[in-house]
């Protein structure tokens, strides 16, 4: 037990030096940072629906935020190596030219490319492997843990001298602690979100946990509720936020639509506003969010997007 003169008496030594911290990290997609400034110090849950397009999201913003210098991991339960890759590159070459952009599913299946469409590949390819910042962890048949996520920070910590941002995709398939024998799915998810945190917080960098939603809620707003294992989700996350099709979508089948009209809303936030949305854009194929683009020119110019803009930046530099 501590008296608050001992809680105390090294908070004024330590005001400036959390000033100089910083308090998020910019997610490089323009209508995330708009709400939220992007990520906080601290985790982050990130729940949609299955297939709505979670990993397809964090990879491009994984990807966005290892351009710009900060080391990145990716923690991958469910997925291959090879769709990932994959998926990175599709979502390049579409920033690049729309006309000539190789869908995840050609790239990773194959077709008889163009020589226009070669060229563009092989260019977005060299890109995405000069990306030496982001560093993927492939769950093998024993899973991934907690303390697995911990001893990667450690050892890019000691590497980078930067503090890495994390993505775990997702959170109810991560294992259990080692040694810990608990056969109940809800139990372990809330354990683990708890173990999360406390990492977010000790090391102080930011943590994107993905989860899934429950089936009941598919069909509902998201909301707290939404997130499969809630109890320990909804209370112990610094920021929630939740993937959905646009309430207004034009049609009842936004699944068919191309790209899909979403939502990006902030169910809590501890440090700003919360109840906020933002509208994006989703092109499923090339696994690209974006704010909601302009119809194709008819002059035949090519309209280059980047970061979930109109502009002819790069997504990996």
């Amino acid at each position: 037990m501590k008296q608050i003169q001992n809680i105390t008496q090294n908070m004024g030594s330590n005001l400036q030096k959390r000033k100089l911290q910083t308090v998020s990290i910019p997610s490089g997609l323009e209508p995330l940072d708009n709400l939220t400034g992007g990520f906080p110090i601290g985790l982050t849950v990130l729940g949609g629906n299955t297939g709505i397009g979670k990993t397809a999201f964090s990879l491009q913003v994984a990807g966005q935020i290892s351009s710009a210098g900060k080391p990145v991991l990716f923690f991958e339960t469910e997925t291959s190596q090879d769709i990932l890759a994959s998926k990175l590159v599709s979502q390049k070459q579409f920033t690049q030219d729309r006309k000539t952009a190789l869908t995840t599913d050609q790239i990773l299946y194959g077709i008889e490319p163009t020589e226009e469409q070669s060229a563009a590949y092989e260019a977005a390819l060299s890109q995405v492997e000069q990306c030496g910042n982001l560093h993927f962890f492939v769950a093998d048949e024993t899973g991934i843990t907690v303390s697995d996520i911990a001893e990667a920070i450690q050892e890019v910590k000691a590497e980078t001298n930067q503090n890495p941002v994390v993505f775990v995709d997702y959170l109810q398939l991560l294992s259990p602690p080692e040694g810990v024998d608990i056969a109940d799915e809800k139990t372990i998810t809330g354990s683990n979100v708890v173990s999360l945190y406390r990492l977010a917080h000790k090391e102080q960098i930011a943590i994107v946990a993905l989860s899934a939603f429950n089936r009941e809620n598919y069909t509902a707003e998201v909301n707290t509720a939404s997130f499969k294992g809630s109890g320990q989700i909804e209370y112990v996350a610094d920021l929630l936020l939740g993937l959905q099709f646009h309430k207004d979508a034009p049609t009842d089948e936004p699944w068919n639509e191309n790209p899909r009209p979403m939502e990006l809303v902030v169910i809590k936030n501890r440090i700003g506003p919360s109840k906020q949305t933002a509208v994006m854009e989703f092109y499923p194929e090339y696994g690209y969010f974006t704010k909601p683009l302009p119809p194709e020119r008819t002059d035949g110019a090519d309209i280059i997007i980047t970061n979930g803009k109109d502009d002819d930046d790069e997504l990996f530099q």
